[in-house]
């Protein structure tokens, strides 16, 4: 071959020789699949993993990932507005999760009524008790009824998922009410005559067992009444509408109420004499206790209306059931008369209005019916709380009261004391005075400042 033809030949071959042993230095040749080659080697010379590539060198693109921007984390996005954030609020469910109430209550309740206990009348004149010249110091009214403070405390929860049926459970409580009168014939002012008013029941006439005369006998006449109202309630909630603006419930379960009462007669009188028909010293009290407790079942509606952050509430509920009546009548006198070396006390279980005919434990059971109503009106306080004031009412169709469990007839011939020659009739088969259960009704009412929450 010629040489000119050659040439080209022989460049090719060194040419095609050179690039492999450039390429040979460049890249080292694979002894094992990449995937094996990595994992034999050690962490630390490993090579960070590559992005795969596309015959044409552009990287693979990989699935797309939230990207959250700076202004993002501080809680806005990009618009510059609030991201939405989840908040749990229980005005959102008709009852919430559970709930708590406490109230303050500013009550007064129904007056205990009184019989004319005590008299006065001008001194020289027989007392009477519808006399011209007699007036009665306490009795055919009652005492001064006081405001009474308290609490009601409700704790309630919800029992399904919705938070549409519930159960509450709610106690309340009146500090017991304590009203007393005194009157006596000491001190300044002019002395007057004070007697008991009672009935003769064999002549059936009014007189007066005599407490003080001018001159002759000192004292006087205490009268103290008390009252306590408590109770409690258990009731099931069932939400029956929740839209907004109104919410209406409803309530069933079961209600117990507690009327206590107390009525308290304290006599003292002294003689100066030594001698006579009046001991040195006489101590009377009278005492006459009524209890009541009632049991039923109940139902009612609550409703919740409001607009923003003000609201109404407004419920009704009436309890059926049985209210037990105890009534306990007693009466104690200690008279001091003189004797030698010591005066001599002697003890008996009569007073002047609690006499053996009366005295003891007698009881009553009757249908009764409990009605209560009441709004309250307030300001919800964010989300879960609020405060309110309001006025309740509660009614109890037939109790028993300590006032109205007095009978005035009493034989004259056994009150400790009595003045000699006073007529003393014959002692009758049914002697008085009788026990009563005399029955009425109650109500207690007042207002209520108080603060719910609710999650």
């Amino acid at each position: 071959m010629p040489a000119r033809g050659l040439l080209p030949v022989i460049l090719s071959i060194l040419c095609v020789w050179a690039g492999g042993a450039w390429a040979q230095q460049s890249t080292p040749p694979l002894a094992m699949p990449v995937a094996a080659t990595f994992s034999a080697m050690p962490d630390h010379v490993r090579f960070p993993a590559q992005e795969p590539l596309l015959p044409n060198g552009q990287t693979v693109s990989q699935p797309l990932q939230p990207v959250i921007e700076p202004s993002q984390r501080d809680g806005t996005n990009p618009g510059g507005s609030a991201v939405p954030e989840i908040v749990e609020d229980a005005a959102l469910t008709p009852l919430g999760r559970s709930w708590y109430r406490y109230e303050y209550l500013l009550w007064w309740s129904k007056a205990q009524p009184l019989p004319p206990l005590v008299t006065a009348s001008p001194p020289m004149l027989t007392p009477q008790l519808n006399g011209e010249h007699t007036t009665v110091l306490i009795g055919n009214d009652s005492l001064a009824n006081p405001d009474t403070s308290g609490g009601r405390f409700t704790y309630g929860f919800s029992w399904n998922a919705e938070e549409t049926a519930g159960l509450e459970v709610t106690y309340f409580f009146l500090g017991s009410q304590t009203s007393t009168a005194l009157v006596t014939n000491t001190g300044p002012g002019p002395r007057r005559q004070i007697g008991r008013p009672l009935v003769d029941p064999a002549v059936d006439t009014d007189y007066v067992a005599p407490v003080a005369i001018p001159g002759q006998l000192t004292g006087g006449v205490t009268v103290a009444t008390t009252s306590r109202v408590t109770g409690w309630e258990v009731n099931g909630v069932m939400n029956l509408v929740h839209i907004p603006g109104v919410t209406l419930n409803a309530l069933a379960g079961y209600r117990y109420f507690l009327l206590n009462e107390g009525l308290r007669i304290e006599q003292r009188t002294w003689s100066p004499a030594t001698g006579g028909a009046w001991p040195s010293v006489l101590l009377a009290a009278d005492q006459f206790d009524a209890h009541n407790r009632f049991h039923g079942g109940q139902f009612g509606l609550n409703a919740d209306l409001g607009e923003g952050p003000v609201f109404l509430e407004l419920t009704g509920k009436i309890a059926l059931g049985r209210t037990v009546q105890v009534v306990r009548s007693s009466g104690q006198s200690v008279m001091v008369t003189p004797g030698f070396p010591l005066p001599v006390a002697v003890s008996t279980p009569n007073g002047i209005l609690g006499q053996p005919s009366n005295s003891g434990r007698f009881t009553n059971s009757a249908f009764a019916v409990l009605p209560e109503a009441g709004f309250k009106f307030g300001y919800r306080l964010g989300q879960k709380s609020r405060c309110y004031f309001g006025y309740n009412f509660i009614y109890l169709s037939d109790v028993v009261r300590a006032g109205d469990q007095v009978d005035r007839q009493v034989d004259p011939a056994w009150i400790p004391g009595m003045m000699v020659g006073h007529p003393v009739p014959e002692l009758a088969s049914n002697p008085h005075p009788t026990p009563r259960l005399e029955r009425t009704d109650f109500w207690v009412q007042g207002l209520i400042f108080g603060l719910e929450y609710r999650y």
